[in-house]
């Protein structure tokens, strides 16, 4: 299983839902996430293989669901698709493909508690702060324009008042991500739970045998190799959901 995938996968989450909420420290009236929504979005990269188009959809600041090309590049020729799904009300992430003869399993990764209200930020109270520089109008929608720097240069959002990020991007270049259509109004719950009939794959006690298995080590024992080795086996069958058979 790429580790890889799964973290660009989260990181893309955190990306939206950093640039969309508010944070303490945050500046007056920089916008609150509070929508429910469906926007595609079209993504530039000069990585190879790179999603083009991703879909949000957002049930408030709570549930988030994207839906983007599969990572594995003959797997998306053939038009699958990957779906990573956040909740906030049980911590959890869910990862699971679509398409052509993808697998009918669902991989289950807990996150840490309040995950999404970590993510829900825009920058640490300490560092430089939004500045609302100016509105525009994008997929037909008025939004605010916010600036900030950091370590990787000057960059800007265009968020709705109610926290829709519409785009994003170095400031003067060509924006990383551009929404192409918009729909408000509430979200089917079904969008952000495992679908029905596929086999859940938790690795939630694995990542506990795993720490538990650091902690072994470094006192010098041996590790539940019985459980190490049902936790690998949950492994290869999650590796179905990426293509790497």
């Amino acid at each position: 299983m790429r580790n890889v995938q799964i973290a660009g996968a989260a990181a893309l989450a955190a990306f939206f839902v950093c640039a969309q909420s508010q944070a303490a420290g945050a500046p007056a009236g920089f916008p609150d996430m509070k929508a429910s929504y469906r926007a595609v979005y079209d993504l530039h990269s000069d990585e190879k293989n790179a999603p083009k188009e991703i879909t949000l959809e957002a049930d408030g600041p709570g549930k988030m669901r994207i839906e983007m090309a599969h990572m594995n590049a003959k797997r998306a020729k053939a038009g699958s698709k990957l779906i990573s799904v956040f909740d906030a009300s049980n911590d959890q992430m869910i990862m699971y493909a679509t398409g052509p003869e993808a697998p009918k399993k669902a991989l289950v990764m807990p996150q840490k508690r309040g995950f999404m209200n970590t993510v829900l930020k825009w920058k640490e109270a300490k560092g430089p702060q939004p500045k609302r520089i100016g509105t525009d109008k994008v997929a037909g929608l008025s939004c605010e324009v916010w600036q900030t720097d950091d370590a990787g240069g000057r960059q800007q959002a265009c968020i709705t008042s109610d926290g829709i990020l519409l785009r994003a991007g170095k400031a003067g270049e060509e924006p990383e991500i551009v929404a192409r259509e918009v729909r408000k109004g509430p979200m089917p719950d079904s969008d952000f739970k495992v679908p029905d009939g596929f086999e859940v794959l938790d690795m939630g006690p694995c990542q506990d045998m795993m720490q538990k298995a650091a902690e072994a080590a470094r006192a010098g024992k041996q590790p539940d190799m019985t459980a190490m080795m049902k936790c690998q086996s949950i492994g290869q069958e999650a590796s179905e959901i990426f293509g790497e058979q």
